[in-house]
């Protein structure tokens, strides 16, 4: 196995990532320290973990998640040219093709495509266990014949903070399929700082990284800064390889760039960032625009349909469940032109970001602790590490870090740093145990490892899953028994983004009432007037959630058979 090896001055010839993560051990004998220490063992253990978690959370949905299904479901009926768009990324949705291909019943979509994400974690944790042993091999060439058993214990309870609490097994989105380039790109360059790497190894970074860029647009930027830090720190001939590496990603990335910036009428590389770092400097996004009572700060191309009550009007072009999340950079193109860049907003979206960073800090207190107990009781004692290895690790700590700095700038979810979050520890522990006391640091890694599973699994515990979707199950079935077919205009009233309904019955949400409050207390002059004008842009029907305890009002008929929320149609 290659990261039993105590000499990684002489990688293997005919390595490869499958070879290097799951080959049998070279020792004899099978003791709890092996056991202990099986990067096979915790992988299966770990993909039994992401099963349960996609089982639990098997109807969640989110609003990116219809969007994301928006594509799939138009690439299967009109072609691939649909996976293409200006806003989201073509990987996931392409993946999701697989779900819509069968045409499944709106009740098993959302499940289906939770097993997909489930598919995807386990490809997640194949890569993580790769870059696993291949760091395990690479800093094998200053530790001890006998490897530390507890690192990997430590190591998966790592992963399972990243993806598990900070992506979600069950988010439905691209992020998990990010963190599978994010974990070859790591893998690689564990090799790439020693002098007898071959070219390929640097081929192989730039495709991966390149593919990347298919999965998640700030992958461009990952890479570049990724791309930067090996040039930096790469060994005496190296950097002639790095560039090999960076022409490599640009050939691979080429076609999604050529075909964004056709797409865009100039060149672009998707539009989601931009996008983001609008909304965020203004505090003009689009979720807080569309929200009640009143549209005085609406910023769009949407209409304004009315004034009392509040209501926008999109029907044309009616493209995706909801046009208005579905294609943002169109719809909300006006927001660029009206962006003035102002330092005070920048440091208090700063401010904002940095109080999410210490919440997630709060999730990984027990790392952050035997993190510092390490760096207390390091022993001044311990030979000096192989140089090599020390720069590797502190090119993945910077790495992350500049990622965590990144964003920080923009907005920061932590779906979109779990994976750096993982590189990051990993590395970080990486430069701590190498200077540590065995003792002491066994008895931190096996602490830290119990601590963060048991975290891991309390706080999977603490978060109910999310059952909306199943109402919103029967919101479609009901539309389609009203007879409102495949391509139909809806209205919704209120809050939109979570109208799953209108993905699962093939509708077009083309007019949205904002103002919620004044809709349930219309005259009976208003609501005919909204009725006409709706019915004048081609909306067939009016589905609102929650509507008030009581009688039926504006001719809203209850939906019955929901059981998490009340929903209510008034068919135009």
């Amino acid at each position: 196995m290659a990261y039993l090896k105590n000499d990684f001055a002489a990688p293997e010839v005919n390595s490869s990532p499958m070879r290097d993560a799951f080959a049998r051990p070279v020792s004899p004998c099978c003791g709890p320290g092996e056991i202990l220490g099986s990067i096979p063992l915790w992988s299966g253990f770990t993909m039994f973990i992401g099963a349960v978690l996609a089982f639990y959370g098997r109807y969640d949905m989110n609003p990116d998640g219809m969007s994301y299904m928006d594509m799939a479901t138009s690439a299967v009926a009109q072609g691939w040219q649909h996976l293409i768009h200006s806003y989201w990324s073509p990987l996931y949705a392409a993946l999701l093709t697989s779900v819509f291909s069968f045409h499944p019943s709106p009740s098993r979509e959302i499940p289906a495509i939770q097993f997909v994400n489930w598919i995807i974690f386990d490809i997640a944790t194949l890569c993580f266990a790769f870059f696993l042993s291949r760091w395990r091999s690479a800093t094998q060439s200053w530790a001890a014949a006998r490897p530390n058993p507890f690192f990997v214990p430590l190591a998966f309870s790592i992963f399972l903070i990243g993806t598990a609490q900070f992506i979600k097994v069950s988010r439905v989105g691209p992020d998990l399929a990010m963190a599978v380039f994010v974990f070859l790109a790591a893998g690689i360059c564990c090799k790439l700082f020693f002098p007898e790497c071959a070219w390929k190894q640097y081929v192989y970074l730039g495709i991966v990284l390149g593919m990347g860029c298919y999965a998640k647009t700030p992958m461009f930027v990952v890479s570049a800064i990724l791309f930067v830090l090996l040039f930096v720190f790469s060994p005496r001939g190296g950097r002639a390889k790095i560039i090999t590496a960076a022409c490599v990603f640009l050939a691979v990335s080429a076609p999604l760039i050529i075909a964004e910036s056709k797409l865009a009428g100039r060149f672009s590389i998707g539009q989601s960032g931009q996008m983001a770092y609008v909304w965020e400097i203004d505090g003009s996004h689009p979720e807080f625009a569309t929200e009640g009572p009143s549209l005085d700060n609406y910023v769009g191309r949407a209409r304004i349909l009315t004034r009392t009550p509040a209501t926008l009007e999109f029907a044309e072009p009616a493209v995706g469940s909801y046009p208005l999340w579905f294609d943002p950079a169109y719809w909300y193109a006006e927001t660029k032109g009206k962006f003035h860049f102002s330092v005070k907003r920048q440091l208090r979206v700063l401010e904002t970001n940095l109080v999410i960073y210490g919440g997630a800090v709060y999730y990984m207190a027990g790392l952050c602790g035997g993190g510092l107990v390490l760096f207390l009781a390091r022993s001044r004692k311990t030979p000096a590490p192989n140089t090599a290895v020390d720069t590797l690790n502190g090119v993945l700590v910077a790495w992350a870090a500049f990622i965590f700095a990144m964003y920080s700038l923009v907005y920061v979810d932590y779906r979109y740093i779990g994976a750096f979050v993982i590189v990051f520890w990993i590395a970080g522990y990486g430069l701590l145990v190498q200077r540590g006391r065995r003792l002491v640091t066994e008895g931190v890694l096996m602490t830290v490892s119990c601590v963060t599973l048991i975290s891991v699994a309390g706080m999977a515990v603490h978060e109910p899953p999310s059952r909306e979707s199943l109402d919103q199950v029967v919101v479609a079935e009901t539309l389609r028994n009203m007879g409102i077919k495949s391509g139909d205009l809806v209205a919704n009233v209120g809050y939109t983004y979570n109208a799953y309904y209108a993905q699962m019955a093939q509708v077009h949400v083309g007019a949205q009432v904002v103002d919620v409050k004044r809709f349930w207390s219309l005259s009976s002059p208003e609501l005919t007037e909204l009725r006409q004008r709706l019915t004048g842009v081609g909306i067939k029907a009016i589905i609102a959630r929650d509507p008030p305890a009581g009688p039926e009002q504006n001719g809203c008929t209850v939906i019955k058979g929901t059981k998490y929320h009340r929903f209510c149609v008034v068919s135009l």
